[in-house]
């Protein structure tokens, strides 16, 4: 009987308990969030449903309601180049520091060395970033984002890709395969106004989320134009000048913070600054073809990356003021007694139409008619026949007219 009272005792007390615990029971919702802690050093990112308590249990709440929220636009964040979360025994991926997450998931510490960006003339964005060692079931994508300042004003689509073969993780001992590496391309149009490309990298394991953003300033990555209105010519017999405009740019910049090469035929001289170069020893019998590229200098802001190479200029062989072309030569020797010639029939054909020859006798004739010979014949005249014209005149009667009538 006493054993039979002390059960029900406990019955009751266990479910007095369990009515209670319901009271503190947490509720759950199933809106994602985003928040940081009130500590700068930590931060915490909510992924999932959501945990919220009675404010009569847990002071946990309290805390999440004070937090911000992370920025949603990357052109408005220039605090962190780099975000590694892990999730913690609560299930909250949670901002962390230092090198515990190369061991969750294998993430490199500065992928940025693989990283690049550039604007070409044509308003062209290319970006490119590799990242090596990742585990075969990571998720990934890329994204970049073009930012007038804190405005973004457009973005780029990216394609990832795992490029090579698959081994086994180096020093962890564990069994899971890395994918070699994954490259990950960028390309698209940039505005004028364009300040700032950012360039993003998202990773995800099982228990850890990483994102890398780089940064770049337009001006920092702009590939310039090849040297505008370059001009070689012949100075002196021997001397090449060759003569260019200084390339567009973004910004203001200095003439020393160009360099150069120079290709003239095959051979490539390099210098930095100025718009002019004399090329000493050349031969001035032969041609030579001259293009020109340009970047910016190590000591100055700008891109590194060489232009185009501009297009091919063609300088002729060195000529002498003092001598004459072979042609112009043949021109003046032939040229000059076929003008003469020319002026000179014209100028006898006018004689004959104003003064036309006066013919006269053969020479033969001229001869016989100039010796003095006796036996000359004369030739007698013939005598005219005269044939004699006689006019007969009659004369009319006349018949008298009768008066009476």
């Amino acid at each position: 009987m006493v054993q039979c009272l002390v059960f029900t005792l406990l019955w009751v007390c266990a479910v007095a308990l369990h009515s209670l615990g319901s009271t503190k029971r947490v509720s759950q919702t199933t809106e994602p969030s985003v928040s940081r802690s009130t500590d700068p050093t930590a931060e915490t990112v909510t992924l999932g449903p959501v945990e919220t308590q009675s404010p009569d249990t847990h002071t946990h709440q309290s805390l999440v309601e004070e937090q911000e929220p992370l920025p949603s636009d990357p052109c408005q964040d220039d605090e962190f180049d780099k975000r590694v979360y892990q999730r913690d025994s609560n299930g909250v991926m949670q901002l962390i520091q230092g090198e515990d997450y190369k061991q969750t998931c294998n993430l490199s510490d500065t992928p940025g060395e693989q990283a690049h960006c550039l604007i070409y003339p044509t308003n062209q964005l290319n970006c490119s970033w590799n990242f090596h060692g990742l585990p075969n079931y990571s998720q990934y994508y890329a994204s970049v984002f073009v930012c007038k300042k804190t405005k973004r004003i457009s973005s780029v689509d990216c394609v990832t890709e795992a490029i090579g073969g698959q081994g086994a993780q180096g020093g962890t001992g564990k069994a899971d395969r890395v994918v070699g590496h994954v490259s990950a391309g960028c390309q698209g149009s940039v505005d004028n106004s364009a300040t700032s490309v950012i360039l993003t990298f998202n990773v995800s394991c099982s228990d850890v989320w990483g994102i890398y953003t780089h940064k770049y300033q337009t001006n920092d990555i702009d590939v310039l134009c090849p040297p505008p209105n370059i001009n070689p010519a012949w100075v002196r017999e021997g001397v090449l000048l060759v003569q260019w405009g200084l390339p567009s740019t973004r910004i203001k910049t200095k003439c020393s913070c160009f360099h150069y090469q120079l290709q003239i035929n095959d051979q490539v001289r390099d210098f930095k600054g100025g718009v002019t170069y004399n090329e000493t020893n050349a031969d001035p019998t032969h041609s030579y073809d001259v293009k020109m590229r340009v970047r910016k200098s190590s000591t100055c802001r700008g891109s590194q990356h060489w232009s185009s190479w501009s297009n091919t200029t063609m300088v002729a062989p060195f000529e002498s003021p003092n001598q004459l072309n072979s042609l112009v030569v043949v021109g003046i020797a032939l040229g000059i007694p076929m003008i003469l010639l020319s002026l000179l029939l014209l100028i006898r054909l006018q004689r004959e139409r104003l003064f036309p020859h006066i013919p006269g006798p053969p020479l033969k004739i001229k001869h016989l008619l100039e010796r003095d010979d006796q036996f000359q014949f004369v030739p007698q005249a013939l005598q005219s026949k005269f044939v004699e014209e006689i006019t007969v005149v009659e004369e009319a009667k006349e018949t008298p007219v009768n008066l009476a009538n």
